[in-house]
């Protein structure tokens, strides 16, 4: 049984293949736009609203698609000039739609980001990937304790570097709460 393999098969046709691609493409370039643009999220209710500022464009633009449709119907007994501009102006929405779905996809992906990484940086709480991470590491050096330091080392540089990430954040904060104590005196 060991030998099974759960497969998916992917019944998608190769255009839709790349055109998923292409749109995830087009989200993290938006992303970088956004980090060259922006200043970083700082905390979760910023972020919120940021994330509601661009839910608010994107329901606004869909209601204006939406009337397009409305539109539509309405001239369907009328002539066929009219259905013309009538499903342009449904397109031109649209395209404007999506591009703002992107743009929301982006911004939204650059919060999350920016709020793990000061999560992980801030955080005392060591993560259940850390922790598995740590034990397995633990082991290892219980069972090859004195065999090959250096491959061990970089191994677990990645855990000294977020350490030190996380002591540096930590140093910040009380010098920013020994500024704002001394502000207060």
């Amino acid at each position: 049984m060991s030998d099974y393999e759960q497969m998916e098969m992917d019944l998608r046709t190769e255009h839709q293949v790349t055109f998923q691609a292409r749109v995830q493409d087009a989200i993290e370039m938006r992303k970088n736009q956004l980090d060259r643009e922006m200043a970083s999220v700082t905390n979760r209710h910023q972020g919120y609203g940021i994330a509601a500022q661009n839910w608010a464009a994107v329901q606004a633009m869909a209601k204006t698609c939406a009337n397009d449709m409305k539109d539509f119907l309405g001239i369907l007994p009328s002539d066929d000039g009219r259905a013309v501009d009538v499903s342009t102006a449904l397109a031109d929405d649209l395209a404007k739609l999506a591009y703002m779905v992107i743009g929301a996809a982006a911004s939204a992906s650059r919060i999350s980001a920016e709020l793990y990484s000061q999560y992980a940086l801030t955080s005392p709480e060591r993560t259940p990937v850390e922790e598995y991470l740590e034990a397995d590491g633990e082991d290892e050096e219980d069972e090859t304790e004195s065999e090959d330091a250096s491959a061990e080392s970089e191994e677990h540089g990645w855990q000294r570097s977020f350490e030190k990430a996380r002591a540096k954040a930590e140093a910040a904060k009380r010098t920013e709460n020994e500024q704002s104590d001394d502000e207060e005196e």
